[in-house]
């Protein structure tokens, strides 16, 4: 089965490097910007159907797909973004700082904060992308969010960072993915 996989579009807090997990943030105007190109990027992609997390700057994110594409979209509470607990809202390089990370490093178990663990977030992407696989000749889009699709691309053998705004074409192998293509806005497009 063939997946496109999408990073939501930029909100207010991705501008400012915050924590958004499950906090209900809209697309900023640069992030209608992102998804207005994206949606056009998308235009010749074969999706057949358009399914997005039930948070806010993913359902506006798909919606401009789902406009281009002419695709209804369906939410999935389980392609939400990791639930951070007591640091939503926080500053990235804050949080960096108390977990003694590097910016970029992903400290992904917030339980102790009141949060989600990595194996709770894969657990609930992996049974959403079963659930689509079980579907026969269909081309998903699934518009998610930057930590959650780092955690499910790292189990199906993908390790790069996904782009705000971008999108990854993968075929889905069962036990891991094959990466066929990618497309990434060019910021000066926005400036």
């Amino acid at each position: 089965m063939k997946l496109i996989l999408v990073r939501h579009c930029r909100t207010d807090w991705n501008a400012e490097h915050r924590m958004q997990g499950h906090a209900d943030r809209r697309l900023d105007e640069y992030g209608h910007a992102q998804a207005r190109v994206l949606a056009t990027a998308l235009k010749e992609s074969g999706a057949t159907h358009i399914f997005s997390s039930d948070l806010l700057r993913a359902q506006e994110t798909a919606g401009y797909i789902g406009e281009v594409l002419g695709l209804p979209i369906a939410t999935d509470q389980r392609l939400r973004e990791y639930f951070f607990g007591d640091y939503e809202g926080r500053l990235v390089a804050d949080v960096d700082k108390e977990f003694g990370s590097k910016p970029g490093e992903y400290w992904l178990d917030f339980r102790k904060y009141g949060g989600e663990a990595e194996e709770d977030v894969r657990a609930r992407m992996i049974e959403a992308i079963e659930d689509l696989r079980a579907q026969k000749n269909i081309t998903p889009i699934i518009v998610t969010h930057g930590a959650s699709l780092i955690t499910l691309q790292k189990h199906f053998g993908i390790e790069t960072i996904p782009v705000q705004g971008g999108y990854r074409i993968v075929k889905h192998h069962g036990d891991r993915f094959e990466e066929l293509s990618r497309w990434q806005p060019e910021e000066e497009i926005f400036e």
